[in-house]
Protein backbone atom coordinates (compact mmCIF):
# COMPACT_ATOMS: atom_id res chain seq x y z
CA UNK A 1 0.00 0.00 0.00
CA UNK A 2 1.47 3.28 -0.80
CA UNK A 3 1.50 5.51 1.96
CA UNK A 4 -0.77 8.84 1.97
CA UNK A 5 -1.98 11.84 4.40
CA UNK A 6 -4.90 12.46 5.57
CA UNK A 7 -6.00 16.05 6.74
CA UNK A 8 -9.22 17.07 8.68
CA UNK A 9 -10.47 20.25 10.14
CA UNK A 10 -8.79 21.17 13.36
CA UNK A 11 -11.97 22.46 15.06
CA UNK A 12 -15.77 20.85 15.28
CA UNK A 13 -18.65 22.87 16.27
CA UNK A 14 -21.37 20.70 17.72
CA UNK A 15 -24.54 22.32 19.02
CA UNK A 16 -27.96 23.48 18.45
CA UNK A 17 -27.83 26.03 15.69
CA UNK A 18 -24.53 25.86 14.49
CA UNK A 19 -25.50 25.15 10.96
CA UNK A 20 -27.01 28.84 11.12
CA UNK A 21 -23.79 30.48 12.49
CA UNK A 22 -21.62 28.99 9.74
CA UNK A 23 -21.89 32.35 7.53
CA UNK A 24 -20.37 34.25 10.79
CA UNK A 25 -18.06 31.65 11.04
CA UNK A 26 -16.59 31.75 7.88
CA UNK A 27 -16.70 35.68 8.41
CA UNK A 28 -14.52 35.60 10.75
CA UNK A 29 -11.86 33.85 9.07
CA UNK A 30 -12.03 35.77 5.85
CA UNK A 31 -13.78 33.75 3.82
CA UNK A 32 -16.08 35.55 0.96
CA UNK A 33 -17.34 32.87 -0.60
CA UNK A 34 -18.21 28.88 0.10
CA UNK A 35 -19.39 26.25 -1.96
CA UNK A 36 -21.30 24.38 -0.01
CA UNK A 37 -21.05 19.85 -0.95
CA UNK A 38 -23.91 17.98 -0.65
CA UNK A 39 -26.17 15.28 -2.13
CA UNK A 40 -29.79 15.69 -3.56
CA UNK A 41 -31.52 14.45 -0.56
CA UNK A 42 -30.70 16.73 2.19
CA UNK A 43 -30.84 19.89 -0.50
CA UNK A 44 -34.61 18.62 -0.90
CA UNK A 45 -34.82 18.80 2.81
CA UNK A 46 -35.22 21.94 4.63
CA UNK A 47 -31.52 21.17 7.13
CA UNK A 48 -29.43 23.36 4.54
CA UNK A 49 -32.44 26.61 5.22
CA UNK A 50 -30.32 27.96 8.10
CA UNK A 51 -27.10 28.11 6.11
CA UNK A 52 -28.87 29.33 3.52
CA UNK A 53 -30.51 32.04 5.18
CA UNK A 54 -27.43 32.79 7.39
CA UNK A 55 -25.40 33.40 4.05
CA UNK A 56 -27.79 35.93 2.57
CA UNK A 57 -28.13 37.90 5.69
CA UNK A 58 -24.23 37.93 5.69
CA UNK A 59 -24.17 39.05 2.25
CA UNK A 60 -21.37 36.11 1.33
CA UNK A 61 -21.75 34.23 -1.56
CA UNK A 62 -23.07 30.62 -1.05
CA UNK A 63 -22.38 27.96 -4.00
CA UNK A 64 -24.62 24.39 -3.40
CA UNK A 65 -23.17 21.38 -5.21
CA UNK A 66 -25.63 18.75 -4.30
CA UNK A 67 -25.09 16.02 -6.70
CA UNK A 68 -22.98 14.16 -4.86
CA UNK A 69 -23.52 10.59 -4.41
CA UNK A 70 -22.12 7.34 -1.98
CA UNK A 71 -18.69 7.04 -3.29
CA UNK A 72 -18.89 9.80 -6.09
CA UNK A 73 -17.06 8.83 -9.56
CA UNK A 74 -14.29 11.32 -10.53
CA UNK A 75 -16.86 12.56 -13.02
CA UNK A 76 -19.14 14.25 -10.34
CA UNK A 77 -15.80 15.38 -8.44
CA UNK A 78 -14.47 16.88 -11.09
CA UNK A 79 -18.42 18.77 -12.01
CA UNK A 80 -17.81 20.14 -8.52
CA UNK A 81 -14.37 21.29 -9.42
CA UNK A 82 -16.03 23.08 -12.59
CA UNK A 83 -18.75 24.44 -10.61
CA UNK A 84 -16.05 25.50 -8.04
CA UNK A 85 -14.08 27.66 -10.70
CA UNK A 86 -17.16 29.18 -12.28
Amino acid sequence: MSGFEFATSHRVLVEAGAAGRLAALCQERGVTSVMLVTDPGIRNTNLLEPVINGFSRAGLALEIFDQVSADPADSIVHSAVEQAQG
